[in-house]
């Protein structure tokens, strides 16, 4: 499962981590749930957002997987692409070096 990378508080996802929590894995939601009702802002790339968007329209649903995502887009802030994004990215506090092990089930 993908990395969350926490940022003064709040979380960055990756498609990994968002897909988790749009398939239903409890742990994934629960750890979602807990960022949001402590008032802390669930960041998704741009990136990832297109990934799960073609991921919807070319799903067996839908419609249904849009309406999910809707869902998803209202509690959750895309991260536009910079230099600084990339370079949080590569530092070791992002997570490198965790095996792609997600901590957000934990």
């Amino acid at each position: 499962m993908g990395k969350s990378i926490r940022v003064t508080g709040d979380v960055i996802l990756d498609t990994s981590a968002a897909v988790a929590h749009l398939r239903g894995v409890a742990a994934v939601t629960a750890r979602l749930q807990a960022v949001l009702r402590a008032q802390q802002t669930l960041y998704l790339p741009l990136t990832a957002w297109g990934e799960l968007l073609f991921g919807a329209y070319h799903a067996s649903q839908p419609a249904r997987e849009l309406a999910n995502m809707a869902e998803f887009a209202r509690v959750t802030m895309r991260l536009l692409p910079t230099d600084h994004t990339a370079d949080h990215y590569r530092s070791p506090q992002a997570g490198a070096g965790r095996g792609g092990q997600s901590n957000l089930g934990k």
